[in-house]
């Protein structure tokens, strides 16, 4: 299915009214503690929103080291119409069944879907990464995992993995297309995680891609100098030609038409 983005609910200086707090109602969300001891990322789902507050179930552990206890300051998003808000607050556990996170900020939208999005599967491999990794020359021993997509744009993919993927880590990612001689080398930070129990497939999880311009706000400028030649080659160019030719596909796939695509370069 082709998605449009959404238009109801974009701008973060729209204001959360009671109406609007309710679409929470029923949501997944991610939690992560922002003490500064813990890297964990838990997800839950909205049982009920009240004043300032969303009662949740117990979060299951996504990823990540570390606890979430009782008062802890925590960071959580959730998406509503193709946007993705981010909001602080304080955890609170007081009932061993229910849970509560209350608020102590604003909401704001933090991305927007761009492109559309399109509901396929393509040959795609990933490895996690860190600025670290990166920069000790990693790269010459990949170990690549196969992932299985869901939906996929020039901004992003939706896909299935084996591995952790904690909130706003980096992912390497090697795009196969029919069409390409080579695949798309791109790096991706995830966006959005959720555990999927009862599948091989443990995690599903939103990347963003990351173009070539935007790699230095990404990782350090030790980290972008040693970056081989091959990983700056998706940039804003080859990412918009990259959203027209799979509408391109999508679209010659559903009419059962055979058309003639013009390559995109990796």
């Amino acid at each position: 299915m082709l998605h449009k983005q959404g238009h109801n609910i974009q701008e973060s200086t729209v204001p959360w009214n009671h109406e609007r707090w309710m679409l929470l109602k029923g949501r997944e969300i991610t939690i992560t503690p922002t003490h500064q001891d813990t890297t964990s990322v838990y997800g839950s789902k909205v049982l009920d929103v009240g004043e300032r507050r969303l009662l949740i179930n117990l979060p299951r552990h996504l990823a990540g080291k570390g606890y979430l206890r009782q008062s802890q300051p925590v960071l959580f998003n959730f998406l509503v119409d193709n946007t993705l808000f981010e909001a602080v607050g304080y955890y609170r556990a007081d009932d061993m069944r229910v849970r509560e996170i209350i608020f102590s900020g604003d909401i704001h939208r933090t991305s927007r879907r761009d492109f559309n999005r399109m509901t396929m599967g393509v040959s795609l491999k990933y490895t996690p990464v860190s600025d670290f990794s990166l920069k000790s020359g990693r790269l010459n021993s990949i170990i690549w995992k196969n992932a299985i997509t869901q939906d996929i744009s020039g901004g992003g993919i939706l896909m299935y993995t084996t591995l952790p993927a904690p909130l706003k880590s980096y992912f390497l990612l090697k795009l196969k297309l029919v069409v390409l001689n080579t695949p798309l080398l791109m790096f991706g930070q995830v966006r959005w995680s959720e555990m999927v129990p009862g599948d091989q497939y443990h995690y599903q999880c939103g990347l963003s891609f990351i173009t070539a311009e935007d790699l230095g706000r990404h990782f350090s400028p030790g980290t972008v100098a040693a970056l081989p030649d091959v990983l700056f080659l998706f940039n804003r160019k080859k990412q918009n030609e990259l959203d027209r030719y799979l509408i391109n596909l999508f679209q010659a796939a559903n009419k059962g038409v055979c058309y003639e695509y013009q390559k995109v370069e990796a």
